[in-house]
């Protein structure tokens, strides 16, 4: 990554379904997942850019059950609570996935506390998704 953003590759990119290499990064299971994250934010990255589907950085990295990641980037002032295109919460993506550690991570916060009665489109909340 570190090579190709020396030879001016736009760490904006994206994909067809509008994947960002950050998206990637947050949601990478590589050892230097957290390096190439901080590289990319380094170099401009856009940390609330979306896909198609409405998903941005953190949720990807709650899908994934990156719990340091995502840390790291509600240090850097992320919206735990942001929403997908149909309505899924940070917390929602965790709990479905059964990462118990990230969703323990996540109802440290109020306002996501505060969401856990919220339904996505298909009326599921994230007790349903923990179910």
């Amino acid at each position: 990554v570190r090579r190709a953003l020396e030879k001016r590759a736009s760490a904006m990119c994206i994909t067809a379904r509008g994947l960002t290499p950050l998206m990637l990064a947050s949601s990478s299971n590589g050892k230097e997942a957290m390096d190439v994250l901080n590289e990319l934010l380094a170099n401009r990255a856009e940390l609330k850019a979306k896909d198609k589907n409405g998903w941005r950085c953190i949720h990807h990295a709650c899908r994934n059950g990156k719990t340091e990641v995502v840390k790291h980037l509600l240090s850097l002032r992320l919206d735990p609570c942001a929403m997908t295109v149909d309505h899924k919460t940070t917390l929602m993506l965790a709990a479905m996935e059964g990462k118990l550690d990230l969703v323990k991570e996540l109802t440290k916060i109020r306002e996501v506390r505060a969401q856990i009665t919220e339904k996505d489109a298909l009326s599921i909340s994230a007790l349903h998704c923990a179910a």
